[in-house]
Protein backbone atom coordinates (compact mmCIF):
# COMPACT_ATOMS: atom_id res chain seq x y z
CA UNK A 1 0.00 0.00 0.00
CA UNK A 2 1.60 3.77 -0.82
CA UNK A 3 2.21 5.74 1.54
CA UNK A 4 1.04 9.48 1.21
CA UNK A 5 3.12 12.57 2.63
CA UNK A 6 1.32 15.30 4.36
CA UNK A 7 3.16 18.78 4.01
CA UNK A 8 3.78 18.71 7.38
CA UNK A 9 3.09 17.26 10.46
CA UNK A 10 1.61 18.64 13.70
CA UNK A 11 1.39 17.22 17.02
CA UNK A 12 -2.62 16.70 17.30
CA UNK A 13 -3.95 17.09 20.65
CA UNK A 14 -7.65 15.74 21.86
CA UNK A 15 -10.08 17.99 23.22
CA UNK A 16 -10.25 22.00 22.74
CA UNK A 17 -13.03 24.67 22.21
CA UNK A 18 -14.88 24.67 18.98
CA UNK A 19 -14.63 28.01 16.69
CA UNK A 20 -17.56 28.73 15.55
CA UNK A 21 -17.96 31.23 12.58
CA UNK A 22 -21.07 33.16 12.01
CA UNK A 23 -20.38 33.35 8.59
CA UNK A 24 -18.96 30.12 7.60
CA UNK A 25 -21.46 27.10 7.71
CA UNK A 26 -21.94 23.78 6.89
CA UNK A 27 -24.86 23.60 4.23
CA UNK A 28 -25.81 20.17 6.43
CA UNK A 29 -23.84 19.47 9.58
CA UNK A 30 -21.13 16.40 9.85
CA UNK A 31 -18.93 14.47 7.97
CA UNK A 32 -19.06 13.76 4.14
CA UNK A 33 -17.41 10.38 5.12
CA UNK A 34 -18.91 7.15 3.86
CA UNK A 35 -17.52 5.73 7.11
CA UNK A 36 -16.39 8.23 9.34
CA UNK A 37 -14.77 6.30 11.69
CA UNK A 38 -12.03 5.41 8.91
CA UNK A 39 -9.49 8.28 7.45
CA UNK A 40 -10.90 10.36 4.33
CA UNK A 41 -8.53 12.84 2.77
CA UNK A 42 -7.95 15.03 -0.37
CA UNK A 43 -11.38 16.35 -1.39
CA UNK A 44 -11.55 18.19 -4.94
CA UNK A 45 -15.20 20.56 -5.11
CA UNK A 46 -16.88 21.29 -8.34
CA UNK A 47 -20.25 22.70 -9.28
CA UNK A 48 -22.52 20.40 -11.63
CA UNK A 49 -25.16 22.41 -13.31
CA UNK A 50 -26.50 24.14 -9.71
CA UNK A 51 -25.39 21.37 -7.51
CA UNK A 52 -22.15 21.01 -5.25
CA UNK A 53 -20.12 17.75 -6.02
CA UNK A 54 -17.13 16.33 -3.75
CA UNK A 55 -14.95 13.85 -4.74
CA UNK A 56 -12.12 12.22 -2.53
CA UNK A 57 -10.06 9.55 -1.05
CA UNK A 58 -11.44 7.28 1.57
CA UNK A 59 -9.84 4.03 3.38
CA UNK A 60 -12.58 1.26 3.60
CA UNK A 61 -12.98 -1.65 6.11
CA UNK A 62 -10.01 -3.44 4.15
CA UNK A 63 -7.58 -0.86 4.28
CA UNK A 64 -7.99 0.35 0.37
CA UNK A 65 -8.17 4.01 -0.83
CA UNK A 66 -11.03 4.12 -2.80
CA UNK A 67 -12.52 7.17 -4.59
CA UNK A 68 -15.86 8.03 -3.72
CA UNK A 69 -18.33 11.27 -4.85
CA UNK A 70 -21.24 13.24 -3.17
CA UNK A 71 -23.34 15.57 -4.08
CA UNK A 72 -25.92 18.05 -1.43
CA UNK A 73 -29.61 17.16 -2.06
CA UNK A 74 -32.53 18.55 -0.22
CA UNK A 75 -31.93 15.43 2.47
CA UNK A 76 -28.12 16.55 2.53
CA UNK A 77 -24.89 15.16 0.63
CA UNK A 78 -25.84 11.62 -1.03
CA UNK A 79 -23.21 9.32 -2.65
CA UNK A 80 -22.86 9.29 -5.71
CA UNK A 81 -22.65 5.50 -7.41
CA UNK A 82 -20.24 3.53 -5.80
CA UNK A 83 -16.57 3.75 -5.72
CA UNK A 84 -14.74 5.06 -9.10
CA UNK A 85 -11.95 2.51 -8.99
CA UNK A 86 -11.00 0.59 -11.98
CA UNK A 87 -10.40 -2.27 -9.38
CA UNK A 88 -11.40 -1.89 -5.71
CA UNK A 89 -9.12 -3.98 -4.68
CA UNK A 90 -6.41 -1.44 -5.38
CA UNK A 91 -5.47 2.25 -3.67
CA UNK A 92 -6.30 4.92 -5.72
CA UNK A 93 -5.44 8.56 -4.39
CA UNK A 94 -6.20 12.65 -5.47
CA UNK A 95 -9.73 13.11 -7.38
CA UNK A 96 -9.87 15.91 -9.27
CA UNK A 97 -13.67 16.38 -10.22
CA UNK A 98 -14.70 19.08 -12.75
CA UNK A 99 -17.93 19.86 -14.38
CA UNK A 100 -17.42 19.20 -18.26
CA UNK A 101 -20.70 20.25 -20.15
CA UNK A 102 -22.62 20.13 -16.78
CA UNK A 103 -21.48 16.60 -16.74
CA UNK A 104 -19.33 15.04 -13.29
CA UNK A 105 -16.06 14.27 -14.90
CA UNK A 106 -13.39 12.73 -12.13
CA UNK A 107 -9.57 12.11 -12.77
CA UNK A 108 -7.14 10.56 -10.10
CA UNK A 109 -4.10 7.85 -9.82
CA UNK A 110 -4.83 4.02 -8.99
CA UNK A 111 -2.36 1.66 -8.58
CA UNK A 112 -2.33 -1.55 -11.07
CA UNK A 113 -0.31 -3.74 -9.25
CA UNK A 114 2.98 -2.38 -10.92
CA UNK A 115 2.01 1.14 -11.20
CA UNK A 116 0.04 3.85 -10.74
CA UNK A 117 -1.87 4.86 -13.87
CA UNK A 118 -3.75 8.59 -14.47
CA UNK A 119 -7.51 7.39 -14.97
CA UNK A 120 -10.79 8.97 -15.66
CA UNK A 121 -14.60 8.36 -15.08
CA UNK A 122 -17.60 10.22 -15.93
CA UNK A 123 -21.29 10.24 -14.59
CA UNK A 124 -23.51 8.64 -17.00
CA UNK A 125 -26.98 7.89 -15.90
CA UNK A 126 -26.27 7.39 -12.54
CA UNK A 127 -23.13 4.93 -12.82
CA UNK A 128 -19.77 6.28 -13.43
CA UNK A 129 -18.40 5.08 -17.19
CA UNK A 130 -14.66 5.13 -17.93
CA UNK A 131 -13.26 7.60 -20.28
CA UNK A 132 -10.90 5.61 -22.14
CA UNK A 133 -8.05 3.94 -20.39
CA UNK A 134 -4.64 4.99 -18.94
CA UNK A 135 -3.64 8.50 -19.66
CA UNK A 136 0.02 7.46 -19.01
CA UNK A 137 2.51 8.47 -21.65
CA UNK A 138 3.89 5.20 -19.99
CA UNK A 139 2.07 2.40 -18.49
CA UNK A 140 5.35 0.90 -17.07
CA UNK A 141 5.93 4.05 -15.32
CA UNK A 142 4.51 5.81 -12.51
CA UNK A 143 1.77 9.16 -12.89
CA UNK A 144 0.99 11.27 -9.92
CA UNK A 145 -1.98 14.28 -8.82
CA UNK A 146 -4.21 14.76 -11.82
CA UNK A 147 -5.60 17.65 -11.88
CA UNK A 148 -8.99 18.14 -14.32
CA UNK A 149 -10.60 20.78 -16.31
CA UNK A 150 -13.15 21.50 -18.87
CA UNK A 151 -11.23 24.14 -21.22
CA UNK A 152 -13.76 25.20 -23.68
CA UNK A 153 -15.95 22.51 -22.93
CA UNK A 154 -13.15 19.74 -23.65
CA UNK A 155 -11.79 17.76 -20.77
CA UNK A 156 -8.01 18.40 -19.99
CA UNK A 157 -5.97 16.61 -17.64
CA UNK A 158 -2.49 17.18 -16.25
CA UNK A 159 -0.07 15.55 -13.75
CA UNK A 160 3.63 14.65 -13.83
CA UNK A 161 4.98 10.88 -14.65
CA UNK A 162 8.11 9.52 -14.13
CA UNK A 163 10.46 9.10 -17.49
CA UNK A 164 13.26 6.83 -15.37
CA UNK A 165 15.69 9.99 -14.80
CA UNK A 166 12.85 12.24 -13.70
CA UNK A 167 9.36 13.40 -13.38
CA UNK A 168 7.66 15.32 -16.39
CA UNK A 169 4.53 17.65 -16.56
CA UNK A 170 1.98 15.94 -19.08
CA UNK A 171 -1.05 16.67 -21.01
CA UNK A 172 -3.88 15.34 -22.89
CA UNK A 173 -7.37 16.04 -23.85
CA UNK A 174 -9.97 13.94 -24.99
CA UNK A 175 -11.63 14.21 -28.61
CA UNK A 176 -14.61 12.50 -28.10
CA UNK A 177 -13.29 8.89 -28.73
CA UNK A 178 -9.37 9.10 -27.06
CA UNK A 179 -7.15 11.21 -24.91
CA UNK A 180 -4.49 12.86 -27.13
CA UNK A 181 -1.11 13.50 -25.81
CA UNK A 182 -0.35 17.51 -26.38
CA UNK A 183 2.70 17.71 -26.85
CA UNK A 184 5.28 16.40 -25.28
CA UNK A 185 6.80 16.94 -21.55
CA UNK A 186 5.83 20.94 -20.75
CA UNK A 187 8.70 21.32 -18.59
CA UNK A 188 10.31 24.26 -18.40
CA UNK A 189 13.99 22.53 -18.54
CA UNK A 190 14.50 18.99 -19.58
CA UNK A 191 16.84 17.96 -17.26
CA UNK A 192 15.64 18.98 -14.32
CA UNK A 193 11.79 17.20 -12.31
CA UNK A 194 8.69 18.98 -12.07
CA UNK A 195 5.45 18.27 -10.62
CA UNK A 196 2.10 19.62 -9.01
CA UNK A 197 0.56 20.53 -12.29
CA UNK A 198 -2.67 22.53 -12.37
CA UNK A 199 -4.75 23.52 -15.53
CA UNK A 200 -7.17 26.14 -16.13
CA UNK A 201 -9.72 27.42 -18.71
CA UNK A 202 -8.05 30.88 -19.05
CA UNK A 203 -10.39 32.45 -21.76
CA UNK A 204 -10.89 29.25 -23.93
CA UNK A 205 -7.31 28.52 -23.61
CA UNK A 206 -5.63 26.11 -21.48
CA UNK A 207 -2.94 27.36 -18.92
CA UNK A 208 -0.51 25.12 -16.83
CA UNK A 209 1.06 26.17 -13.54
CA UNK A 210 3.55 23.71 -12.01
CA UNK A 211 6.56 23.32 -9.77
CA UNK A 212 10.01 22.47 -11.27
CA UNK A 213 13.63 22.37 -9.90
CA UNK A 214 16.20 24.49 -10.99
CA UNK A 215 19.34 23.05 -9.01
CA UNK A 216 18.76 25.77 -6.60
CA UNK A 217 15.21 26.03 -5.52
CA UNK A 218 11.82 24.83 -6.79
CA UNK A 219 10.19 27.53 -9.35
CA UNK A 220 6.75 28.23 -10.12
CA UNK A 221 6.05 27.84 -14.06
CA UNK A 222 3.32 28.82 -16.11
CA UNK A 223 2.61 27.67 -19.97
CA UNK A 224 -0.04 28.60 -22.76
CA UNK A 225 -0.76 26.46 -25.40
CA UNK A 226 -0.81 28.06 -28.90
CA UNK A 227 -0.80 26.74 -31.96
CA UNK A 228 2.66 26.04 -32.00
CA UNK A 229 2.47 24.21 -28.54
CA UNK A 230 3.14 24.62 -25.12
CA UNK A 231 4.92 28.56 -24.58
CA UNK A 232 6.22 29.29 -21.41
CA UNK A 233 5.16 32.76 -19.69
CA UNK A 234 7.66 34.45 -18.62
CA UNK A 235 10.44 32.99 -16.03
CA UNK A 236 10.04 32.03 -12.44
CA UNK A 237 7.16 33.23 -10.77
CA UNK A 238 9.48 32.54 -7.18
CA UNK A 239 9.01 36.22 -4.86
CA UNK A 240 12.88 34.11 -4.15
CA UNK A 241 14.53 32.24 -6.66
CA UNK A 242 16.47 30.67 -3.91
CA UNK A 243 13.47 29.43 -1.80
CA UNK A 244 11.65 26.34 -2.82
CA UNK A 245 7.92 27.17 -4.06
CA UNK A 246 5.33 24.54 -4.04
CA UNK A 247 1.63 23.30 -4.84
CA UNK A 248 0.43 26.23 -7.37
CA UNK A 249 -3.10 26.74 -8.15
CA UNK A 250 -4.12 28.56 -11.79
CA UNK A 251 -7.60 29.89 -12.38
CA UNK A 252 -9.15 32.73 -14.78
CA UNK A 253 -10.52 36.13 -12.66
CA UNK A 254 -12.48 37.81 -15.18
CA UNK A 255 -10.26 36.44 -18.09
CA UNK A 256 -7.19 37.24 -16.36
CA UNK A 257 -4.49 34.08 -14.82
CA UNK A 258 -3.94 34.15 -11.65
CA UNK A 259 -1.69 31.49 -9.58
CA UNK A 260 -1.60 31.38 -5.67
CA UNK A 261 1.54 28.90 -4.23
CA UNK A 262 2.92 28.70 -0.70
CA UNK A 263 7.09 29.54 -0.53
CA UNK A 264 9.41 28.99 2.10
CA UNK A 265 10.60 32.22 4.03
CA UNK A 266 12.07 30.89 7.38
CA UNK A 267 11.36 30.00 9.54
CA UNK A 268 8.08 28.92 8.06
CA UNK A 269 6.63 29.99 4.60
CA UNK A 270 4.06 32.49 2.78
CA UNK A 271 1.86 32.28 0.71
CA UNK A 272 1.73 34.20 -2.63
CA UNK A 273 -0.28 35.47 -6.03
CA UNK A 274 0.49 36.48 -8.91
CA UNK A 275 -1.83 37.49 -12.32
CA UNK A 276 -0.44 37.76 -15.76
CA UNK A 277 -0.09 41.31 -16.99
CA UNK A 278 0.75 41.33 -20.34
CA UNK A 279 3.79 39.40 -20.71
CA UNK A 280 4.78 40.04 -17.12
CA UNK A 281 3.98 37.87 -13.22
CA UNK A 282 3.16 41.42 -11.09
CA UNK A 283 2.35 40.72 -7.78
CA UNK A 284 -1.42 40.68 -6.15
CA UNK A 285 -0.95 42.55 -2.49
CA UNK A 286 1.82 40.93 -0.37
CA UNK A 287 1.92 37.54 1.18
CA UNK A 288 -1.58 36.08 2.51
CA UNK A 289 -0.43 34.43 5.89
CA UNK A 290 -2.09 35.52 8.95
CA UNK A 291 0.83 35.09 10.61
CA UNK A 292 4.76 35.94 8.59
CA UNK A 293 6.56 33.01 10.39
CA UNK A 294 3.48 30.18 10.26
CA UNK A 295 3.98 27.11 7.76
CA UNK A 296 1.57 27.18 4.96
CA UNK A 297 0.01 24.55 2.51
CA UNK A 298 -2.55 24.06 -0.18
CA UNK A 299 -3.34 27.61 -1.45
CA UNK A 300 -6.65 27.41 -3.72
CA UNK A 301 -7.27 30.40 -5.83
CA UNK A 302 -10.91 31.14 -7.19
CA UNK A 303 -12.49 33.84 -9.03
CA UNK A 304 -15.58 35.06 -7.39
CA UNK A 305 -16.93 36.93 -10.19
CA UNK A 306 -14.30 39.50 -10.28
CA UNK A 307 -12.80 39.07 -7.20
CA UNK A 308 -10.07 37.18 -6.71
CA UNK A 309 -10.49 34.53 -3.65
CA UNK A 310 -7.99 32.04 -1.64
CA UNK A 311 -8.30 29.62 0.88
CA UNK A 312 -5.35 28.33 2.13
CA UNK A 313 -3.71 26.10 5.46
CA UNK A 314 -1.62 27.34 8.13
CA UNK A 315 -0.13 26.23 11.12
CA UNK A 316 -1.54 28.20 14.21
CA UNK A 317 -0.19 27.31 17.21
CA UNK A 318 0.19 23.26 17.78
CA UNK A 319 -2.39 23.10 14.64
CA UNK A 320 -3.57 23.68 10.54
CA UNK A 321 -5.90 26.10 10.15
CA UNK A 322 -7.74 26.62 7.38
CA UNK A 323 -8.60 30.89 6.12
CA UNK A 324 -9.61 32.56 3.46
CA UNK A 325 -9.34 36.21 1.97
CA UNK A 326 -10.30 38.02 -0.65
CA UNK A 327 -8.61 41.11 -2.77
CA UNK A 328 -10.00 43.98 -2.21
CA UNK A 329 -8.22 45.62 -5.31
CA UNK A 330 -5.38 46.79 -3.00
CA UNK A 331 -5.04 44.43 -0.09
CA UNK A 332 -5.91 40.91 0.73
CA UNK A 333 -8.82 41.21 3.60
CA UNK A 334 -9.88 38.09 5.41
CA UNK A 335 -13.04 36.44 4.94
CA UNK A 336 -14.06 35.32 8.85
CA UNK A 337 -12.11 33.43 10.67
CA UNK A 338 -10.75 29.98 10.66
CA UNK A 339 -13.09 27.42 8.69
CA UNK A 340 -12.16 24.50 10.91
CA UNK A 341 -14.86 22.80 12.50
CA UNK A 342 -12.30 22.66 15.41
CA UNK A 343 -9.38 24.39 15.92
CA UNK A 344 -7.84 21.46 18.25
CA UNK A 345 -7.47 19.37 14.95
CA UNK A 346 -5.13 19.52 11.48
CA UNK A 347 -7.52 21.03 8.56
CA UNK A 348 -6.13 20.88 5.04
CA UNK A 349 -6.55 20.79 1.29
CA UNK A 350 -9.18 23.17 0.99
CA UNK A 351 -10.97 23.63 -2.53
CA UNK A 352 -13.44 26.09 -3.87
CA UNK A 353 -16.51 26.22 -6.25
CA UNK A 354 -18.92 29.04 -6.34
CA UNK A 355 -22.98 28.02 -6.45
CA UNK A 356 -24.85 31.03 -7.59
CA UNK A 357 -22.37 33.02 -6.75
CA UNK A 358 -22.27 31.77 -3.15
CA UNK A 359 -18.69 30.24 -2.36
CA UNK A 360 -18.22 26.68 -1.27
CA UNK A 361 -15.50 25.41 0.51
CA UNK A 362 -13.96 21.79 0.79
CA UNK A 363 -11.11 20.22 3.02
CA UNK A 364 -10.41 17.36 5.42
CA UNK A 365 -10.44 17.56 8.94
CA UNK A 366 -8.90 15.42 11.67
CA UNK A 367 -11.99 15.00 14.40
CA UNK A 368 -9.93 12.80 16.52
CA UNK A 369 -6.15 11.39 16.53
CA UNK A 370 -6.81 8.69 14.23
CA UNK A 371 -9.57 9.71 12.02
CA UNK A 372 -10.21 12.31 9.57
CA UNK A 373 -13.24 13.34 8.29
CA UNK A 374 -14.13 15.58 4.66
CA UNK A 375 -16.11 18.82 5.39
CA UNK A 376 -18.07 21.45 3.68
CA UNK A 377 -19.07 25.12 4.42
CA UNK A 378 -20.33 28.38 2.21
CA UNK A 379 -20.44 31.67 3.19
CA UNK A 380 -23.81 32.86 4.18
CA UNK A 381 -24.78 36.45 4.51
CA UNK A 382 -25.49 37.80 7.90
CA UNK A 383 -29.01 39.00 8.37
CA UNK A 384 -28.52 41.71 11.02
CA UNK A 385 -32.04 43.41 10.84
CA UNK A 386 -35.38 43.19 8.86
CA UNK A 387 -38.23 46.08 8.51
CA UNK A 388 -41.32 46.41 6.46
CA UNK A 389 -43.24 49.55 5.31
CA UNK A 390 -47.01 48.84 4.68
CA UNK A 391 -49.20 50.43 2.61
CA UNK A 392 -52.95 49.66 1.51
CA UNK A 393 -52.29 46.69 -0.72
CA UNK A 394 -48.69 46.23 -0.41
CA UNK A 395 -45.09 46.42 1.53
CA UNK A 396 -41.68 47.59 1.25
CA UNK A 397 -39.13 45.32 3.02
CA UNK A 398 -36.04 45.91 4.09
CA UNK A 399 -32.87 44.06 5.25
CA UNK A 400 -29.82 45.12 6.74
CA UNK A 401 -26.97 42.43 5.28
CA UNK A 402 -23.19 41.68 6.54
CA UNK A 403 -22.09 39.78 2.90
CA UNK A 404 -18.03 40.39 4.21
CA UNK A 405 -17.13 42.22 1.34
CA UNK A 406 -18.67 39.63 -1.61
CA UNK A 407 -21.77 39.97 -3.13
CA UNK A 408 -24.13 37.64 -2.07
CA UNK A 409 -28.09 36.63 -3.35
CA UNK A 410 -30.63 37.59 -0.99
CA UNK A 411 -34.54 37.43 -1.44
CA UNK A 412 -36.84 38.09 1.04
CA UNK A 413 -40.43 35.04 1.64
CA UNK A 414 -43.44 36.55 3.16
CA UNK A 415 -47.28 35.59 3.03
CA UNK A 416 -50.22 35.09 5.47
CA UNK A 417 -48.95 32.75 7.55
CA UNK A 418 -45.81 31.75 8.78
CA UNK A 419 -45.24 29.16 6.14
CA UNK A 420 -44.60 31.96 4.05
CA UNK A 421 -45.36 30.53 0.43
CA UNK A 422 -43.83 33.66 -2.16
CA UNK A 423 -40.36 34.35 -2.83
CA UNK A 424 -39.38 37.42 -4.03
CA UNK A 425 -36.79 37.23 -7.00
CA UNK A 426 -33.05 37.28 -5.40
CA UNK A 427 -30.72 40.11 -5.91
CA UNK A 428 -27.50 40.75 -5.09
CA UNK A 429 -25.88 42.96 -2.45
CA UNK A 430 -23.25 45.03 -3.38
CA UNK A 431 -20.37 42.91 -1.84
CA UNK A 432 -19.03 46.21 0.55
CA UNK A 433 -19.25 44.35 3.57
CA UNK A 434 -22.62 46.49 5.77
CA UNK A 435 -25.39 46.82 3.05
CA UNK A 436 -29.34 47.28 2.90
CA UNK A 437 -31.79 45.21 0.77
CA UNK A 438 -35.09 46.48 -0.07
CA UNK A 439 -37.91 44.71 -2.28
CA UNK A 440 -41.31 46.40 -2.85
CA UNK A 441 -44.72 43.69 -2.99
CA UNK A 442 -48.19 43.88 -3.64
CA UNK A 443 -51.02 41.88 -4.34
CA UNK A 444 -51.78 41.66 -0.90
CA UNK A 445 -55.21 42.48 0.87
CA UNK A 446 -55.75 45.55 2.84
CA UNK A 447 -55.63 45.41 7.02
CA UNK A 448 -54.03 41.81 7.14
CA UNK A 449 -51.41 40.54 9.11
CA UNK A 450 -48.44 39.28 6.87
CA UNK A 451 -45.08 36.93 8.04
CA UNK A 452 -41.96 38.04 6.43
CA UNK A 453 -38.04 37.52 6.55
CA UNK A 454 -35.15 37.78 4.28
CA UNK A 455 -33.08 34.73 3.72
CA UNK A 456 -29.70 33.90 1.79
CA UNK A 457 -29.32 31.16 -0.95
CA UNK A 458 -27.23 29.89 -3.71
CA UNK A 459 -29.94 29.73 -6.56
CA UNK A 460 -31.25 26.69 -5.59
CA UNK A 461 -30.67 26.03 -1.78
CA UNK A 462 -31.48 28.87 0.81
CA UNK A 463 -28.50 29.53 2.85
CA UNK A 464 -29.28 31.43 6.24
CA UNK A 465 -32.58 32.48 7.42
CA UNK A 466 -33.58 36.15 8.90
CA UNK A 467 -36.14 36.08 11.91
CA UNK A 468 -39.53 35.90 11.06
CA UNK A 469 -41.27 38.79 11.29
CA UNK A 470 -44.84 40.83 10.59
CA UNK A 471 -46.67 43.66 9.41
CA UNK A 472 -50.14 44.42 8.85
CA UNK A 473 -51.28 45.83 5.97
CA UNK A 474 -53.35 49.29 6.32
CA UNK A 475 -57.09 49.27 6.76
CA UNK A 476 -59.57 51.07 4.62
CA UNK A 477 -60.97 53.76 6.08
CA UNK A 478 -64.81 54.35 6.32
CA UNK A 479 -65.75 56.97 3.22
CA UNK A 480 -66.38 59.99 4.79
CA UNK A 481 -69.74 62.50 3.07
CA UNK A 482 -68.10 63.88 -0.09
CA UNK A 483 -67.38 66.86 -1.02
CA UNK A 484 -66.93 68.57 -4.20
CA UNK A 485 -64.30 71.45 -5.21
CA UNK A 486 -63.37 73.43 -8.35
CA UNK A 487 -66.61 72.94 -10.38
CA UNK A 488 -65.38 74.65 -13.56
CA UNK A 489 -67.28 74.96 -17.00
CA UNK A 490 -64.92 76.02 -20.13
CA UNK A 491 -65.57 77.59 -21.63
CA UNK A 492 -68.50 79.23 -19.42
CA UNK A 493 -70.87 80.45 -22.44
CA UNK A 494 -70.90 78.32 -25.82
CA UNK A 495 -73.54 76.86 -28.13
CA UNK A 496 -75.90 74.37 -27.37
CA UNK A 497 -74.50 72.17 -30.23
CA UNK A 498 -71.11 72.32 -29.15
CA UNK A 499 -71.62 72.06 -24.87
CA UNK A 500 -68.93 72.55 -22.83
CA UNK A 501 -66.06 70.79 -20.48
CA UNK A 502 -66.80 70.14 -17.02
CA UNK A 503 -64.50 69.74 -14.30
CA UNK A 504 -64.31 69.13 -10.44
CA UNK A 505 -62.94 67.61 -7.66
CA UNK A 506 -64.01 64.87 -5.36
CA UNK A 507 -63.05 64.07 -2.11
CA UNK A 508 -63.74 60.37 -2.32
CA UNK A 509 -65.67 58.30 -4.73
CA UNK A 510 -69.22 58.89 -5.24
CA UNK A 511 -72.40 59.65 -7.47
CA UNK A 512 -72.64 63.03 -8.29
CA UNK A 513 -76.12 64.44 -9.80
CA UNK A 514 -76.27 67.35 -12.11
CA UNK A 515 -79.07 69.38 -12.89
CA UNK A 516 -79.12 71.82 -15.66
CA UNK A 517 -81.88 74.92 -14.25
CA UNK A 518 -82.98 77.99 -15.48
CA UNK A 519 -83.62 80.74 -13.78
CA UNK A 520 -87.01 82.20 -13.90
CA UNK A 521 -89.20 84.90 -11.31
CA UNK A 522 -91.10 83.73 -8.45
CA UNK A 523 -92.59 85.06 -5.52
CA UNK A 524 -91.60 84.49 -1.73
CA UNK A 525 -93.44 82.21 -0.01
CA UNK A 526 -92.24 82.03 3.59
CA UNK A 527 -88.71 80.90 3.36
CA UNK A 528 -88.96 79.34 0.02
CA UNK A 529 -88.81 81.64 -3.48
CA UNK A 530 -92.64 79.50 -5.35
CA UNK A 531 -93.38 79.89 -8.86
CA UNK A 532 -95.58 83.02 -9.73
CA UNK A 533 -99.32 82.84 -10.26
CA UNK A 534 -100.90 84.33 -13.10
CA UNK A 535 -102.32 86.84 -10.48
CA UNK A 536 -99.82 87.40 -7.62
CA UNK A 537 -100.53 88.15 -4.33
CA UNK A 538 -98.97 90.93 -2.51
CA UNK A 539 -95.22 89.03 -1.90
CA UNK A 540 -91.81 89.68 -3.05
CA UNK A 541 -90.31 89.22 -5.99
CA UNK A 542 -87.60 86.20 -5.90
CA UNK A 543 -85.27 84.04 -8.69
CA UNK A 544 -86.42 81.02 -8.90
CA UNK A 545 -84.37 78.04 -10.41
CA UNK A 546 -86.29 75.64 -12.97
CA UNK A 547 -85.24 71.82 -13.67
CA UNK A 548 -84.43 71.90 -17.54
CA UNK A 549 -82.50 68.60 -17.50
CA UNK A 550 -80.65 66.10 -15.05
CA UNK A 551 -77.89 63.38 -15.41
CA UNK A 552 -75.17 61.44 -12.86
CA UNK A 553 -71.66 60.99 -12.85
CA UNK A 554 -69.76 58.29 -11.25
CA UNK A 555 -66.74 60.16 -9.51
CA UNK A 556 -63.24 58.64 -8.58
CA UNK A 557 -61.19 60.60 -5.32
CA UNK A 558 -59.81 63.46 -7.23
CA UNK A 559 -60.20 64.88 -10.49
CA UNK A 560 -63.28 63.88 -12.88
CA UNK A 561 -64.10 65.48 -16.07
CA UNK A 562 -67.02 65.29 -18.90
CA UNK A 563 -68.52 67.12 -21.29
CA UNK A 564 -72.36 68.84 -21.15
CA UNK A 565 -74.11 68.98 -24.80
CA UNK A 566 -77.82 69.59 -25.39
CA UNK A 567 -79.34 71.13 -28.21
CA UNK A 568 -82.95 71.40 -26.42
CA UNK A 569 -81.50 74.40 -24.68
CA UNK A 570 -82.01 77.64 -25.68
CA UNK A 571 -80.27 80.88 -25.78
CA UNK A 572 -80.05 82.42 -22.12
CA UNK A 573 -78.46 82.04 -18.88
CA UNK A 574 -78.51 78.91 -16.96
CA UNK A 575 -76.83 77.20 -13.38
CA UNK A 576 -75.85 74.31 -12.88
CA UNK A 577 -76.35 72.55 -9.39
CA UNK A 578 -74.63 69.42 -8.51
CA UNK A 579 -74.73 67.24 -5.12
CA UNK A 580 -72.47 64.69 -4.59
CA UNK A 581 -74.21 61.16 -2.72
CA UNK A 582 -72.30 58.14 -0.89
CA UNK A 583 -73.08 55.39 1.59
CA UNK A 584 -72.18 57.96 4.52
CA UNK A 585 -74.68 60.55 2.47
CA UNK A 586 -75.22 63.47 0.64
CA UNK A 587 -72.54 66.26 -0.19
CA UNK A 588 -73.37 70.02 -0.06
CA UNK A 589 -74.45 71.21 -3.29
CA UNK A 590 -72.39 73.15 -5.60
CA UNK A 591 -73.24 75.59 -8.03
CA UNK A 592 -72.18 77.23 -11.29
CA UNK A 593 -73.57 79.82 -14.01
CA UNK A 594 -73.45 79.88 -17.53
CA UNK A 595 -74.81 80.71 -20.69
CA UNK A 596 -76.25 79.26 -23.71
CA UNK A 597 -75.67 81.96 -26.79
CA UNK A 598 -77.36 82.11 -30.53
CA UNK A 599 -76.09 79.87 -33.04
Amino acid sequence: MRVRLTWLLWLVAVGGADEATANWAEPVPGTLSVDASLQADAPSIATIGSTPYVAWEEVDSAGRSLIRVKRLEASGWASVGGALNVSTSRDAYSPSLASVGDVPYVAWEEYDGSHFQIRVKRLEAGSWTAVGDSLNISTARDASVANLASVGGVPYVTWHEDDGTRTQIRVKRFDGSQWQAIGGPVNFSGTMPARFASVADVGGVPYLAWEEADGTAQQIRVARLDAAGWTHLGGSLNVSGTQDASRPRITSVAGVPYVAWTEDAPPGSQVHVKRLDGATWTPVGSALNMATDDFTSSPYVAGLGSTAFVAWGEGIGDHAQLFAKRFDGNAWVPVGATLNISTAFNASYPGVTTVGGVPYVSWDEYDSPTTRQIRVKRLEPDIVGESATPSLTGATLTAQIDDFGLPLPIAFEYGSTAAFGTATPLQTTTGAGASTVTQDVGGLTSGTVYSYRAFGSDGTRQTSLGATQTFTTTAVAAPGVPVLTALKLTPATFRASKGTLVTYNDSVAATTTFTVQRPTVGRRKGGACVKARKRPPKAKRCTRYAKMRSLTHADVAGANRFRLKDRKLKPGAYRLRAVPRNSAGAGKAVTKRFRVKRR
